[in-house]
């Protein structure tokens, strides 16, 4: 028999999620208290939390598109069970009580397609900032949402200017031939 069994604690405040399984425990999730944030932290696969949420396992897979792909490798997965171009999922980090934000988006192209996309705020406006298409193209700043080309770095500030939108540096330039 299968059974969920969480316990009334223990003497250190922590609360276990076992999943029992042959009268046999094995601790799935804990809450327990944590010094380091001044409060309680979640662990899956950890008694003990350095954090608010922590997720410990040992995979010794490598970390390649196949494993990704074939569900190989252990990790985080967020599913977006809708099938149409634009939907997706995404990961979002905010702070002070959500006025600030930063995400992560996975934007689907088609059926078997899909873009990457980075967006922060400036001014109390959320905005993509870069995107990673399907085909390895990069887009940066106002060419982020269709890149044209490999990498496509797009200054459109409403500044009518001739200053840089790019800068590459080789700081270990010995023969004077580096450009800023």
């Amino acid at each position: 028999a299968r059974a969920l069994d969480v316990t009334a604690g223990t003497p250190d405040g922590r609360l276990d999620f076992e999943i029992v399984a042959n009268d046999s425990g094995t601790t799935a999730m804990s809450i327990a208290p944590n010094a380091a944030n001044e409060g309680y932290g979640v662990g899956i696969g950890t008694q003990s939390p350095d954090n608010k949420f922590q997720i410990e396992f040992a995979d010794g897979s490598n970390t390649t598109a196949g494993n990704i792909a074939g569900d190989s490798l252990t990790g985080i997965q967020l599913t977006n069970t809708t099938d149409s171009d634009g939907n997706g999922t995404m990961l979002l980090m905010e702070s002070n009580n959500g006025s600030n934000q930063t995400a992560i988006g996975h934007i689907q192209d088609d059926g078997t397609s899909a873009h990457m996309a980075f967006y922060t705020e400036l001014s109390g406006t959320l905005s993509e900032k870069m995107r990673i298409q399907h085909d390895g193209k990069i887009g940066i700043a106002s060419a982020a949402a269709s890149p044209s080309h490999i990498v496509d770095v797009t200054a459109n500030d409403g500044v009518s200017d001739n200053n840089a939108v790019a800068r590459f540096v080789n700081a270990e330039a010995t023969d004077g031939r580096s450009k800023g």
